[in-house]
């Protein structure tokens, strides 16, 4: 497959040179990019890492303090299976690492009676048989009194949902993947790609490399890595804040706030 102005290299038996050769290229080290590292490296796969920025940089979605972590997807409970697993795998990263890279404060899904939030989570834990509790507005503001729901609204309780440390959880894939041999290139772009008739040349602003599979990694440079593929992405700028109470600290800890959509609006939420 050409890809048409970009840097291409012909691979062909017997004409491979002096290229750096691996079984696995992973475009991109983010949250997604490391894990696929980390475990790729745990299956003894020789691997490289491509970045063309820094460790735990600020372009992509993958950086700030925290990110939520929850079970009762109200999304769709298909979801369910997949973050039950992603809690036994970060249990198991923290007791490899001895780093502290998820808190559980438990997770609060606030709205109006028919709200998505408030009917999805239920479905998800009902369906898969998660410890949830159903709170009228009362109950949330007698437990948690941070929050202050007004009588018409409710909320769904899951206990165990909480928060990661995404700049945490990279460096800890990163640094056990490294100790299993994983190659990491910080700041060196990937320019373009090409497959032959059994491996794939990848190509950066310094060098080039060849791999019998590319994955990538690349949040929204997905799509311009990929043209053929046409995906459907929109990239939009999201902006996180992390707030230090004024006053009555204690309201806010993370034994009495838990983690919280509060859906105000159709599609709209806190």
């Amino acid at each position: 497959m050409t890809r048409a102005g970009w840097v291409t290299h012909g691979v062909e038996a017997g004409c491979t040179g002096a290229l750096k050769r691996f079984e696995t290229i992973v475009v991109g080290c983010g949250g997604m990019g490391s894990s696929i590292a980390y475990h790729l490296s745990r299956r003894g796969a020789k691997t490289l890492v491509l970045e063309r920025f820094k460790l735990n940089h600020e372009n992509g979605s993958s950086h700030g303090r925290t990110r939520i972590i929850r079970t009762a997807y109200f999304e769709d409970p298909r979801y369910v299976r997949l973050a039950k697993r992603a809690f036994q795998l970060w249990s198991a990263l923290e007791k490899e690492t001895g780093r502290r890279l998820l808190e559980v404060t438990g997770g609060l899904m606030i709205g109006k009676p028919n709200a998505s939030a408030v009917v999805g989570s239920l479905r998800s834990a009902r369906e898969y048989s998660l410890p949830h509790s159903l709170l009228g507005a009362r109950e949330v503001a007698e437990r948690f009194p941070a929050f202050a729901p007004s009588d018409s609204e409710s909320a769904l309780y899951e206990p165990n949902a909480g928060i990661l440390f995404p700049d945490r959880c990279i460096e800890a894939h990163k640094e056990m993947a490294e100790e299993e041999g994983t190659k990491f290139r910080f700041g060196e772009r990937v320019t373009g790609w090409e497959a032959g008739r059994s491996l794939v040349t990848v190509s950066t602003e310094k060098d080039s490399y060849l791999a019998e599979k590319v994955i990538f990694a690349a949040g929204p440079w997905n799509a311009s890595l990929l043209p053929d593929l046409r995906l459907p992405l929109e990239c939009e700028r999201q902006v996180l804040f992390w707030f230090r109470p004024s006053s009555r600290a204690e309201l806010f800890n993370s034994r009495r706030m838990p983690i919280f959509f509060w859906e105000v609006g159709r599609g709209r939420y806190f």
